[in-house]
């Protein structure tokens, strides 16, 4: 009895510890981060302003690729339908090249800055892409997408050998979702294209966290 109770405090205070530890390190990022762009801002406040508004709309590119990539495909079946070139494939294929140009300026822009103000770009894209995405996708299936989002969190500073089941955890929500997704399409509930974005944007994240934990960063 004794044994056990020593082992559940200590379960409590690693607990602790690594709440602790997720605190601290958010706070040396966050305070990174405005040391890095008050500097620039000092230096110079409209190279700041350009760096914000830029990686603002930076971090809104994922949603608005997976969304407009959705809507070309809805244009493409729709037109295949009917087989003949419909208003619809026009004005997406004058998205696209909009779209194209406005990833070249904002990567024209990006390459500008050099460290350590590139960090504070990354930092606002980041947030921008995260906070958007996890918004976008939470209006849909709020609980699922919580509990996704804590497993992300938790894999960051997890130890090392319960990864393998936070991931298999992740793995099989995400796939509850997907078949959410592929029902709503099925079902006429959703169209096609929107569905597709909707799994893009679920996907993104966790599999760039991935190939930065595994493959970059590991």
């Amino acid at each position: 009895m004794y044994c056990a109770r020593r082992t559940d405090s200590a379960t409590i205070i690693h607990m602790i510890i690594s709440i602790n530890k997720i605190e601290a390190d958010l706070r040396i990022l966050w305070q990174a981060w405005k040391k890095n762009a008050k500097d620039l801002a000092k230096k110079s406040l409209p190279s700041f302003l350009l760096l914000l508004i830029s990686q603002i709309i930076f971090g809104f590119l994922p949603y608005l690729t997976f969304i407009l990539s959705g809507r070309f495909l809805d244009a493409l079946i729709g037109a295949r339908s009917l087989m003949f070139w419909t208003q619809s494939m026009t004005d997406m294929v004058w998205m696209f090249i909009g779209w194209i140009i406005l990833v070249s300026c904002l990567i024209f822009i990006t390459r500008i800055y050099r460290e350590p103000y590139l960090s504070v770009a990354q930092g606002v894209r980041w947030f921008v892409f995260l906070v958007s995405t996890f918004f976008f996708l939470s209006q849909i299936s709020p609980m699922l997408i919580f509990i996704i989002t804590l497993l992300l969190i938790a894999e960051i500073w997890i130890v090392k050998y319960y990864r393998l089941l936070v991931w298999i955890l992740t793995s099989l929500f995400l796939l509850w979702l997907m078949s959410d997704f592929l029902h709503a399409i099925v079902y006429h509930q959703i169209t096609v294209g929107n569905g597709l974005a909707l799994i893009g944007l679920l996907l993104i994240i966790p599999v760039r966290q991935f190939i930065d934990r595994y493959f970059i960063c590991a």
